[in-house]
């Protein structure tokens, strides 16, 4: 374990991105979302596609791009709440299946932590059908 890791931080990807858990007190802050909501959050956004990786397609919305900040959050926390592990590539993150997308951000704190220096600024998502060969399910 690193000395001074957030309480809810559970390990590092070996990019040194923190993996997060969702706290009890993040999961108060953010009420769970509906199916609902999580497309009309969706559908409100403009996703940009990831230029620097051609060869994984996905696409991003960054926090200060999108329709809403708190809804934003809302879908991290939803993907940390009830996402699946798997692996992608040498990480494992969380992933949420909506339709055909699946969706995933890369483990930071939801809100700024400033003893990390770092939060949550980017929701990926991509086609299920382009990443079958990139993420290997956990469970199975």
């Amino acid at each position: 374990m690193i000395p001074d890791m957030p309480r809810h931080v559970f390990g590092y990807t070996p990019e040194g991105y923190p993996k997060q858990i969702l706290t009890p007190e993040e999961d108060a802050r953010y009420l769970p979302m509906t199916a609902e909501e999580m497309r009309t959050f969706i559908a409100g956004n403009n996703w940009t596609f990831a230029k620097s990786m051609p060869k994984t397609p996905h696409y991003y919305v960054h926090i200060d791009q999108a329709s809403s900040v708190s809804e934003f959050r809302r879908f991290v926390a939803q993907i940390r709440r009830t996402g699946y592990a798997c692996r992608f590539f040498q990480n494992t993150l969380l992933y949420l299946d909506i339709d055909d997308w699946y969706y995933w951000s890369m483990g930071w704190p939801i809100d700024e932590q400033p003893e990390i220096k770092g939060h949550t600024i980017i929701l990926n998502r991509a086609e299920k059908c382009l990443q079958g060969n990139y993420i290997v399910d956990n469970q199975g």
